[in-house]
């Protein structure tokens, strides 16, 4: 309770002055009853403020009391009022970390902007010479029927000063804010409804309940903590309220880390610091993907696929783990048919991070291989022949260890090739696997069928490399 409010209380007005008078000396008395009126005055003029501005109060009669309509407190969860820094823009990371995807460049607020409104906002810019973008609604929410064919925002540029913005289908609202150095506060002044909004460390769940009550008229709710953000309908956030959603941005928190971990990414310098941005997990209204993997995040189908985002228990697993890895894969390396292979690195490297039984000892995946590999040489194509390809890039942890894949990263990342076909993405491949494990792998990518690179082999050779004692390709777990 504030002071004020405090001071207002009829019966704690009284035994405040009360209080003290039992506690005067004579002259402290006559000192009182003289600032007496002023203090009445003043604390008057201070009710009829608040009478005035109530909103759906009545008129009291003559000679009765006004009683105030209690304030809910839950609006004491909701900030008006955002401290923003600037950062390097989606695209300058995406070029530096050699990914396909674009990453979610924005964080959420809390707030929602009705369709067809009027509302305004107030910017004070602190450092740099930038300001912050508006984002109304949220990226890839629903289905559209043209390219890129999933729902793009209004995104609006804001100005320091007073910003009244019409909106269009209205939303969820985030902020971007591209700059380095750069700072600004974000205000929001009228227009706008409260969202509910759970901040992993700060929300409780007693409060996130309340608000997913009391918000109702905001069709989505946003989950963030750290790296992640969760976007889902209201209703199926209200069925899963029992849900321990700090522990569900925790899970997902640690996915990412352990795919930015085998990544390279451990800030041993600028080129290697992990990803500036957030990534969002978003339920998705289209029928089409179960889930999938698109600029500024990943979708989550409505009707089935969303509820794994919804609960602790479930998002955790090798569909989510597929789809953040998609948010890894370097573009250096990765051929024409290898979109849905590479990206299956990070998930086994979570799987063992997580203390899992390996997915190729507990499906017996490897009799599939050993199938393949029992086929005459000239017979075998990689690319062409329906084998478990993820296996070939397994077997070169099983070889050399997690370090293997976090040093590609890396030098990848240093050196940011050119590849622009598929001859030079192998190359680039098979060159980089003698060179960073010490081996001439020539007999390794021959036993797996790589064909069409009959370029690359004598320069594997050349590198002067010794043959591995064991091929890799001959190892399992």
């Amino acid at each position: 309770m504030s002071i004020l409010s405090y001071l207002l209380d009829k019966g704690n007005g009284l035994f405040f002055f009360k209080f003290y008078e039992s506690n005067m000396n004579k002259s402290m008395k006559t000192l009182a009853l003289n600032f007496l009126p002023i203090c009445l005055a003043v604390l008057f003029s201070l009710v009829a403020c608040s009478k005035g501005d109530t909103p759906n109060s009545d008129p009291a009669e003559d000679g009765e009391e006004q009683v105030l309509p209690p304030r809910n407190p839950i609006y004491d969860h909701v900030d008006s009022s955002f401290v923003v820094q600037g950062k390097t823009s989606a695209e300058s990371e995406k070029v530096r970390l050699n990914q396909s995807f674009a990453p979610s460049d924005f964080i959420p607020i809390g707030w929602y902007a009705t369709p067809n409104s009027k509302f305004k906002v107030n910017v004070k810019r602190l450092k740099g010479n930038t300001t912050p973008v508006l984002i109304i609604g949220t990226y890839n929410r629903e289905r559209i029927t043209q390219p890129p064919y999933t729902y793009q925002p209004q995104v609006i540029s804001l100005v320091v000063g007073d910003n009244t913005i019409n909106t269009g289908k209205g939303g969820l609202l985030f902020i971007r804010y591209e700059g380095d150095g750069s700072e600004s506060i974000v205000s929001v002044v009228n227009g706008l409804k409260p969202a509910p909004f759970f901040q992993g460390g700060k929300t409780t769940n007693d409060i996130w309940r309340k608000m997913l009550v009391e918000f109702d008229q905001v069709p989505d709710v946003v989950m963030y903590k750290d790296k992640i953000m969760i976007v889902m309908n209201r209703d199926r956030a209200y069925d899963k309220v029992k849900e321990n959603q700090n522990g569900m941005l925790d899970v997902m928190n640690r996915i990412w880390n352990y795919e930015e971990e085998i990544s390279g990414l451990d800030d041993s310098s600028p080129k290697h610091i992990k990803n500036v941005h957030n990534h969002l997990m978003t339920e998705y209204d289209g029928d089409d993907y179960y889930m999938a993997a698109t600029n500024y995040g990943t979708i989550y189908r409505k009707t089935d696929a969303a509820q794994l985002i919804a609960s602790a228990t479930e998002i955790s697993g090798w569909g989510t783990w597929h789809e953040l890895g998609h948010h890894h894969q370097q573009n250096a390396y990765l051929w024409n048919g290898m979109m849905e292979v590479t990206v299956n690195i990070y998930s086994l490297y979570t799987e063992k991070k997580l203390g899992l039984t390996p997915r190729y000892k507990k499906d017996n995946a490897w009799d599939n291989i050993d199938t393949y590999m029992n086929k005459n040489l000239a017979d075998r194509d990689f690319d062409k022949d329906n084998v478990d390809k993820l296996a070939m890039f397994h077997q070169l942890t099983l070889a050399y260890g997690d370090n293997f894949y976090k040093t590609l990263h890396k030098q990848t990342r240093e050196e940011l090739p050119n590849n622009h076909t598929d001859l030079l993405k192998k190359r680039y491949f098979m060159l980089k696997a003698c060179t960073i494990s010490g081996h001439d792998l020539t007999d390794f990518f021959k036993e797996w069928g790589m064909v069409g690179v009959e370029s690359v082999y004598p320069e594997m050779a050349a590198l002067g490399l010794p043959k591995p004692t064991i091929n890799p390709a001959t190892l399992r777990e």
